[in-house]
This record gives structure tokens, sequence and C-alpha cells, in this order.
């Protein structure tokens, strides 16, 4: 069996990686006379890989109305609400990507504002008709100590969603 004599040698690799790198590995499998196994490494590119899996953080909204703000929570990998996050005092926040989902997919656009508590960020102008997914490469870096808050403009085209990834590193 081509596979089985593939096993130690992948297994020896595999071992010797970090939990994302691992997730970035992707296997594909092809048939033909012998079945072989090929494998593709797409690389993860700028983001620390050795992170304990305690400071990856995922994050999200509750609904926002137009001209509303709300503060962004922690969400447990038991999917439960951690309450409102706030950056430790000893890490950073690396953002890595921020989702904006609309609740009623249409016409127009949303206007959302990152807020470092009342400290404006960033601002963006999406489209109302679906969800967008705003990527940050290298990261968008919170200070300690700063609370999260997205804020959904009066002139969006309606209520929205967002959810907020990345990682804690040290201060």
């Amino acid at each position: 069996m081509y596979f089985n004599s593939l096993y130690k040698p992948v297994e020896k690799i595999f071992s010797h990686l970090s939990l994302l790198q691992c997730l970035a590995i992707c296997l594909f499998f092809t048939t033909s006379a012998t079945v072989r196994a090929e494998f593709y490494v797409i690389p993860v590119v700028g983001n620390n890989t050795s992170i304990p899996i305690t400071d990856v953080k995922n994050m999200s909204t509750t609904q926002i109305n137009t001209n509303s703000t709300e503060n962004v929570i922690e969400v447990t990998p038991g999917a439960a609400s951690n309450g409102i996050f706030t950056v430790p005092n000893d890490k950073y926040l690396v953002i890595t990507a921020i989702s904006v989902f609309p609740v009623n997919p249409g016409s127009g656009t949303v206007q959302v504002q990152l807020l470092q508590n009342t400290l404006a960020r960033k601002y963006w102008v999406l489209p109302n008709s679906e969800p967008t997914q705003l990527s940050f490469g290298h990261g968008l870096l919170i200070a300690p100590g700063f609370a999260l808050k997205i804020k959904n403009f009066t002139s969006s085209a309606g209520p929205i969603r967002v959810g907020v990834y990345g990682y804690l590193t040290k201060a």
C-alpha cells in the first residue's frame, strides 16, 4: 500500500508543526492506478503561528441598528458570551479580520466604524447586498486597556452584525 508507506514520514512532518500551521496545510488525494498523496503547503504569512489557543479571539456584536453603537463581546469556544471584550493590560490585540453581515441584505450601503473606547479607529462604506470580509494582512494593532465598539451610521441601509477575529500578543 503506497499510502501506508507515506504515513510515518507525514506523521513526522506534522508532529513539528503548530496548530495554525497544520490548519494551513491542505491534503489532496487523487486516484489513478495507485493512490498517492500530494501535499500543498499554504504558508501562513505574517501571523504568529506559535500563539496559545487561549490567545486566539473570536468576538462579535449583537444586532446594531442604524444610528447605534454596540460593544464587541468575546465568544467562548462553547459559543457563549464572555462579556464585553477589553484588551488585557499586558497584551496587544492583533485583529486579522472583521466580517460585516447585513441583517436584511438589499440595496444601498452600510457605513461602519471601529471604535477603541470612544476613539474612532477605522471607517468603511460597504455593500448592504451581502456579507463583507475585511482582512488586515499583518493585523490591525489595538493597545492594552481598550474596549472595542462598532458604530452603524444613520445613513446605513439597515442593521448589521459584526464578527471580529484576531489574537493576543505580549505588550
